[in-house]
């Protein structure tokens, strides 16, 4: 029981509400980057946030006027974990295989080539797309205050 007493201590939690528009997947990235300065997985979490608030406002009613998606952020030494949170719709992400290098379908081939973990969770009503990251904490183990 004391172990788990202490990895909650260790638990950062950040959480941030961005309108559904292309700009905001910028400063969605922005905000978990600011989080993860000199981290070993900072590039890999870079990419993933995008492909997954991306396709929130490209496949869900977050990307309509007056949308919004949530960012949340789990972060402890050694494990990160990002989630998107967006108003759900119809399940239009493209599940087909193709090439990385096209543009549509590839951003969930990513998140799950990179990511330790991941899920797209949800329904019309809302979606959670979520990955995890981990690391050895030697790595990097300074978390933000």
């Amino acid at each position: 029981m004391e172990q788990s007493a202490e990895r909650d201590r260790d638990l950062v939690t950040r959480a941030q509400v961005f309108p559904g528009k292309p700009e905001s997947v910028p400063a969605a990235r922005r905000f978990v980057m600011s989080l993860l300065d000199g981290c070993p997985v900072r590039p890999d979490a870079e990419l993933l946030v995008t492909e997954t608030a991306t396709n929130a406002i490209r496949h869900t009613r977050s990307g309509q006027p007056g949308g919004t998606f949530l960012v949340r952020v789990l972060l402890r030494p050694g494990w990160l974990v990002v989630a998107v949170i967006d108003q759900g719709g119809p399940l239009t992400v493209p599940a087909r295989p193709g090439a990385l290098d096209t543009e549509d379908g590839r951003g969930l081939r990513i998140v799950a080539k990179l990511a330790n973990r991941w899920a797209l969770d949800g329904d019309h009503t809302g979606r959670c797309a979520w990955f995890e990251l981990v690391w050895d904490p030697a790595d990097h183990d300074l978390l933000p205050n």
